[in-house]
């Protein structure tokens, strides 16, 4: 309040009123002309929204886990290389799978049962913040995921063999991975149109 004028008002019980006004000129957002600029809000998630965030981050993990030991165990299936480096390494991928699936599952029943009863939750700001983050990375992963296929697609046909083991492991590792990426962007983009 040192840079606050002071001035009196009286009301209708005649107690008198401090209002504080600010010299615009003495604030950072003034331009060079004096025009007042407005302040930038700071951007903090809601903690809802932090939730959603949780949730994005929790089915990544889902995502990533489920990828990686479909495809360890397709190679397996194939007998070949496995990506990770076998039976005994599988541990580490259900690990990531479960706690990230329990936690995704839990934060989105949880944030599903709170849209329920506050309808006017599908409409936050950093709900929508956190799920249109997730939706880029999801896109941008779906993107490679594709590339992948027709890069195998294109290489298997330009060969001019026929085809080997290998090469249905590579079409089914692909496919699968590009199916699991898609439903993980499905979910989220129909979580992020949701209210519209």
């Amino acid at each position: 309040m040192a840079e606050a004028e002071k001035t009196t008002q009286t009301n209708t019980q005649e107690a008198p009123v401090v209002v504080a006004t600010m010299d615009a000129k003495k604030l950072k957002g003034v331009d060079a002309k004096g025009t007042v600029v407005p302040m930038p809000v700071a951007r903090v998630y809601s903690s809802r929204g932090l939730e959603y965030l949780f949730m994005v981050l929790s089915l990544v993990g889902l995502t990533l886990g489920a990828v990686l030991l479909g495809n360890d165990i397709i190679a397996y299936l194939f007998d070949s290389n496995s990506v990770i480096g076998g039976l005994s390494e599988w541990a580490g991928l259900e690990a990531l799978t479960i706690v990230s699936g329990l936690f995704f599952f839990y934060l989105w029943t949880r944030l599903r049962a709170a849209e329920e009863i506050s309808p006017s939750l599908i409409a936050d700001a950093s709900r929508k913040r956190a799920l249109q983050r997730g939706l880029i990375v999801g896109f941008i992963s779906l993107l490679f995921a594709s590339f992948a296929v027709v890069y195998i697609l294109l290489s298997i046909a330009s060969d001019g063999q026929d085809f080997k083991a290998e090469n249905w492991q590579d079409i089914v590792t692909s496919i699968y991975t590009l199916g699991v990426i898609g439903a993980s962007f499905n979910f989220l983009f129909n979580q992020e149109r949701k209210g519209e």
